[in-house]
């Protein structure tokens, strides 16, 4: 079956339902990156989304550093410190945990 046949007969697909979430996405990484005072749960109120939407869609190692930066322009070298030695830890713990393998039954 062609996608011309799904689309006549009204099935989208993930991708073209997706397009709706891309200007919360972005609106939700912009504040995420410009007001680092805001945590996850106050930003996805001023989005329109739930917290987990945001957590997602947030939790990217270059968004944290983004957000470091904008952050870092306020903040004392001993603060920066401490903050760029917790996301490291953060960082290695992350990468540290094995999944556990899946039984089969």
């Amino acid at each position: 079956m062609s996608d011309d046949f799904h689309v006549e007969n009204g099935r989208k697909g993930g991708e073209a339902r997706a397009k709706k979430f891309w200007p919360k996405i972005k609106h939700s990484i912009i504040l995420f990156i410009r007001f680092p005072e805001l945590n996850q749960d106050e930003i996805a109120k001023r989005v329109g989304a739930s917290q987990a939407f945001v957590s997602k869609h947030t939790s990217y190692n270059a968004l944290k550093i983004a957000r470091l930066s904008a952050q870092s322009d306020s903040m004392s070298e001993d603060e920066l410190e401490a903050l760029l030695e917790k996301i490291k830890l953060e960082v290695e713990l992350k990468n540290e945990i094995v999944k556990p393998k899946r039984s089969k039954l």
